[in-house]
């Protein structure tokens, strides 16, 4: 995982990680990036 050098990084690095959990979480969500 890469350190954020500001906090806009920190926000985007935060805001991947959520899509990835909802994605995991829901896989109607996550069906729906794939197609």
């Amino acid at each position: 995982m890469m350190v954020p050098s500001s906090y806009d990084e920190y926000v985007v690095m935060v805001n991947d990680l959520g899509d990835s959990i909802l994605s995991w979480a829901d896989p109607d969500h996550y069906r729906g990036h794939t197609e």
